[in-house]
């Protein structure tokens, strides 16, 4: 099956989305600090992997284009030195700063120049569909392994989700093959985001020819 993500239906509990940023303070700039060191949130910790870990540093757009211009720098020197061989592992998620212009403006196109990544995730910031249709390319080329984007801040429609699921099944590169050589599906999730007829979405989806599986958290680890 292609993509696979866990818990997108109705919560028992109230859906908990980041507040959004108020008018007038700082949302292009994220955090109050003027500088930042942007090596201490990569590493590399084995191999070609280089990681990146933003998780609640409370960056925004205009940060995230900061970072991913000295990230891009990194990678240049780290391919040189490895044949050309890398791979991203990128947590950029509960950052309410982050909207989806960061996403359209800095994030996508780093990510068509640098598309080896193979986890992403943007939980918990302030992005929706725009973002998602903005990342759409990429997730469809074949190089994501997860994409969690769950408890976002934004709107995300059935329409995002199916235009999304419809380019992964057109470009026919999922299920894709692990390192031990097993064929992987593409992990979704996309959960707590008031996805409206998910059900129905799920069966437009499957009557259009898309494969996917739906799984819910009391199946996720269950084997």
């Amino acid at each position: 099956r292609l993509p696979r993500w866990s818990g997108w239906g109705r919560s028992t509990s109230p859906v908990e989305r980041p507040a959004p940023p108020e008018a007038g303070t700082l949302r292009p700039l994220g955090c109050w600090k003027t500088e930042w060191n942007w090596d201490e949130y990569i590493s590399m910790p084995k191999g070609h992997l280089v990681c990146v870990e933003l998780a609640s540093a409370e960056i925004g757009d205009s940060d995230l284009g900061l970072f991913l211009a000295h990230l891009d720098a990194v990678l240049r020197r780290h391919t040189d030195r490895n044949g050309g061989k890398y791979c991203l592992s990128m947590d950029l998620s509960c950052n309410r700063y982050i909207s989806d212009d960061g996403v359209q403006q800095h994030l996508a196109p780093f990510l068509r120049a640098w598309p080896k990544c193979h986890r992403l995730r943007l939980y918990k910031t302030s992005i929706g569909g725009l973002a998602l249709d903005a990342l759409t390319g990429w997730i469809a080329g074949g190089h994501a392994h997860e994409l969690h984007c769950s408890d976002l801040g934004a709107e995300v429609t059935d329409g995002t989700v199916l235009r999304l699921l419809a380019e992964v099944q057109r470009r026919a590169k999922y299920p894709y093959r692990s390192s031990d050589g097993s064929r992987m599906a593409l992990w979704l999730c996309l959960e707590h985001n008031g996805i409206p007829g998910t059900e129905k979405l799920v069966s437009r989806a499957k009557s259009q020819g898309i494969s996917l599986a739906v799984v819910q958290r009391p199946d996720v680890g269950s084997g």
